[in-house]
C-alpha cells in the first residue's frame, strides 16, 4: 500500500510540473521527500487545482470512485456542481418506468470527510499535522483557531442552555451571550476550581485515550 501511494504521489507531482502549477526549485528539488510520501508543499500545490486534487483523493481511496443511488440502486454520475463547496456531486441520470430518478449524494458520502464542514484541503492538512505529531499550539497557530470558529462549532454541536466548562481562553468569554451557561477553571492555578468544582479532567482523560489510540496507527507498518 505504501509503495502504491508513493507511485500515485509521483504521478501527480509530474502532472503539477507539466501544468506549470509549481515554481521551479533550486538544485532540481521536487515536492516529495526522500521517502516518496506526500508533504505539506505537495498538498498545497495539488489543492490549487481542485479537480485534480479530488481525483487524487479518489485514486488513493479517500473518497469513493463509484456511488450507488439510494433510490434506484444504480451507479450515479460524477457531475460538476457550482453550488457545492467541493465543486462536484454525484447525481443519478437514470429513468425508471419513464420517470427520471433524481437521486443525489455528496462526493464525501461514505468517506471520513462526511461529517466535517471544513474544506477538503483543511481536513487533509490538519490530518497531516496530527500524524506528524505537531503540537496543539502549532496546529492552532497554523490554522488560525478563532473565537468565531469556536462559537460556530459550539452552536452546531451543543444545545443552548447547556453548561460549558472550559479553561480561561478568551475565545470562550461570549458563551453566555450565545445562550449557554459557562463555568471556567484557571489551569495555571489548579485543575479543579475550589469554589465551583468546575474541571475538565473527564474530557482531558478521554482525549488522552484517543491520542494513545491514534499513536498506534502512525507506524509505517500500519500502512502496508
Amino acid at each position: 500500500m505504501v509503495q502504491r501511494l508513493q507511485e500515485i504521489v509521483s504521478v501527480y507531482e509530474h502532472r503539477l510540473w507539466e501544468m506549470q502549477l509549481v515554481p521551479r526549485f533550486s538544485y532540481g528539488r521536487g515536492l516529495q521527500p526522500r521517502d516518496g510520501a506526500p508533504n505539506s508543499m505537495f498538498l498545497t500545490y495539488l489543492f490549487g487545482h481542485q479537480e485534480m486534487a479530488i481525483q487524487f483523493l479518489k485514486d488513493v481511496g479517500l473518497i469513493p470512485s463509484r456511488m450507488q443511488c439510494n433510490i434506484c440502486e444504480r451507479d450515479m454520475t460524477w457531475t460538476a456542481d457550482l453550488t457545492s463547496n467541493d465543486g462536484f456531486r454525484w447525481r443519478c441520470r437514470r429513468s425508471v418506468a419513464g420517470v427520471r430518478c433524481r437521486g443525489t449524494a455528496s462526493i464525501r458520502h461514505g468517506s471520513w470527510f462526511r461529517l466535517s464542514n471544513l474544506t477538503l484541503l483543511e481536513i487533509i492538512t490538519l490530518t497531516y499535522d496530527i500524524l506528524r505529531r505537531d503540537s496543539a499550539h502549532q496546529i492552532e497557530d497554523e490554522h488560525n483557531c478563532t473565537a468565531d470558529t469556536l462559537t460556530a462549532l459550539i452552536r452546531e454541536w451543543i444545545e443552548t442552555g447547556t453548561m460549558v466548562v472550559s479553561d480561561c481562553w478568551g475565545a470562550y468569554r461570549d458563551l453566555e451571550s450565545q445562550g449557554y451557561k459557562h463555568s471556567t477553571v484557571n489551569h495555571s492555578l489548579y485543575f479543579k476550581d475550589p469554589e465551583t468544582g468546575a474541571h475538565t479532567n473527564t474530557i482531558e482523560g478521554t482525549w488522552s485515550h484517543v491520542k494513545v489510540f491514534l499513536r498506534n496507527y502512525t507506524k509505517a507498518e500500519d500502512y502496508r
